[in-house]
């Protein structure tokens, strides 16, 4: 977890790599809200991020802050960076920084960018400007960020960010920590999908509220994101949320966990090293988190449909953890401590009752079909098995559950679930008691494209599941591929077969050496969807 709520070096960050779409990131990256990631041509990305690494490095966080903004004011970048920012966006330096009058006010500007790929795709980038004051101490920063647009479009998808804005008042704390608050916007974001699999997605109305504060030798946390509203594919959900906050969480653990971040390069996903330099400041964080009694408390994940709101209350904590757990993922997850509270208005199933039912009638009518179960037939039907088998009380009119693990123990309002549990084998060879020291094989998500759906089972809306066995060997080749559970479309499952046999795939690491590796591909089709 990255708990320094902002400073110098995700700012810097934020506003160079904006340009490829770093998203809202003057906030640490688990506190930024949700905005796109646009898949900008990676000759763009790497210069940008180039600039943003280089920016970070001049930003020394141990030194004073009005020391670090006046650097900023006459910064070049290397001769290679500046070669590249200039050949891509039209500028050696595509962002600048100056002085107000009142010497303890600053303005940062990322100018606007226009990029065309050689594919044909559009990026586009208005200016992004932040307005930062400094308090008397010098170790207090206030700022104001505004983003009006951010997208990226192409023949097969658009997608576009509106009115992104953050403002907040930090406190410099010890090494790269920061306390404050911090409250952050953006007015909507819309996906559009084209050709064959046209769809639309929007979402207005995104907030996020962050809060860190220093009790002692130990840090609390409390954060919030949520979105008005959810658009897509006919139908609206609303007022999604998500509240939680996390007390005594260690504060010399948290510090040298941003260190080990600090150290690392800015790029897409982390390497073997990163992983192992990280492995042991989180096994710290695990340790002392389970000594303070550190807890997660989710104060409330929610959403509305149809004005019924279905809410999610708890908390998750580890219980008596030894250095031996931290080593063993099988012994830390007996470690958990965890209760829940599930609270679902009888009206919530009815109106999803009410959606399906109308979905399956219009299927039925369009193949001349004898129609489905009423909405009444189906929430009777769910209601009645939700309370008849134990899983929910009903209290005015709401279904009430409370979900508990404790161990190896799941409960679910006080009814002991059985949890299927992995046959020796495949616990051997995926390793879990060697987690830190194994990866499993990994498909390469665009070395091969699965086959649409049956015409049938899409115009009908209809289940579809099948599951695949494979190997991968240390080669990274595939072998023994079948059909471990077929569906009831044959020759459906022979197209995926073939499909699937052309994919590629990254070997599995033990210790850092390749191994063999046996896994499984599951198949389930969503509602609505016509392909994977």
């Amino acid at each position: 977890m990255n708990v320094q709520t902002v400073n110098l070096k995700p700012l810097s960050r934020a506003l160079l790599a904006s340009l490829c779409a770093t998203p809202l990131a003057i906030a640490a990256q688990d506190a930024a809200p949700p905005v796109p990631v646009t898949p900008v041509q990676s000759e763009l990305a790497l210069a940008l991020t180039a600039a943003a690494q280089e920016v970070q490095d001049v930003l020394d966080t141990r030194a004073p802050l009005a020391h670090n903004l006046d650097r900023l004011k006459t910064f070049e970048h290397s001769p290679a960076t500046a070669s590249s920012l200039k050949a891509l966006t039209g500028e050696a330096r595509p962002w600048s920084f100056t002085q107000r009058a009142d010497k303890s006010a600053y303005r940062w500007t990322v100018h606007p960018l226009r990029y065309t790929a050689p594919a044909g795709g559009q990026f586009e980038s208005s200016e992004i400007g932040v307005d930062l004051r400094l308090d008397k101490t010098g170790k207090q920063l206030s700022y104001q960020f505004d983003w009006p647009l951010l997208s990226w479009e192409d023949s097969e998808a658009r997608i576009a960010m509106r009115d992104a804005s953050l403002n907040a008042t930090q406190r410099r704390g010890p090494g790269p920590l920061w306390y404050g608050d911090m409250q952050g916007k953006v007015a909507g974001i819309e996906l559009e999908g084209r050709g064959q699999h046209a769809f639309t997605l929007q979402m207005r109305d995104l907030w996020l509220r962050s809060s860190v504060k220093e009790k002692g030798a130990n840090l609390s946390i409390v954060q919030s994101f949520g979105i008005k509203s959810l658009e897509g594919f006919g139908q609206q959900v609303e007022d999604i949320k998500f509240a939680y906050r996390l007390d005594n969480l260690s504060r010399a653990s948290a510090i040298a966990l941003a260190e080990t971040q600090r150290k690392s390069n800015l790029q897409s996903t982390p390497d073997k090293q990163d992983i192992e330099r990280m492995l042991p400041m989180l096994q710290e964080m695990l340790r002392m988190a389970a000594r303070n009694k550190t807890a997660l408390k989710i104060e409330e994940l929610s959403f509305a449909y149809h004005g019924q709101k279905a809410l999610l209350r708890g908390r998750l904590g580890l219980n008596g953890v030894q250095d031996a757990d931290l080593k063993d993922l099988r012994r830390l997850v007996q470690r958990i401590d965890a209760r829940f509270e599930l609270r679902v208005p009888v009206g919530l199933v009815r109106e999803i009752a009410t959606t399906v039912a109308e979905q399956q009638a219009q299927a039925q009518a369009a193949k001349g079909g004898a129609p489905g179960p009423s909405a009444e037939n189906l929430t009777d039907a769910l209601v009645g098995k939700v309370l008849g088998n134990g899983y929910a009380r009903l209290e005015n009119d709401v279904l009430v559950s409370t979900i508990e693990i404790r161990g190896d123990k799941l409960h679910v309002n006080g009814k002991l679930i059985d949890l299927p549990k992995a046959p020796a084998q495949q616990q051997e060879q995926r390793g879990p008691a060697g987690l830190h020291t194994f990866m499993q094989a990994r498909r390469i998500g665009d070395s091969c494209t699965l086959p649409d759906y049956p015409a049938a089972v899409v115009a009908g809306d209809a289940p579809l599941e099948l599951t695949l066995q494979f190997t991968v060997d240390p080669n990274g080749d595939l072998r023994d591929l079948r059909v471990a559970r077929a569906s009831a479309y044959p020759e459906y499952d022979g197209a995926l077969l073939q499909a699937f046999g052309g994919c590629r795939f990254v070997p599995a690491l033990r210790d850092g050496k390749p191994v063999e590796h046996n896994d499984s591909f599951i198949l389930k089709r969503e509602p609505g969807s016509a392909r994977p």
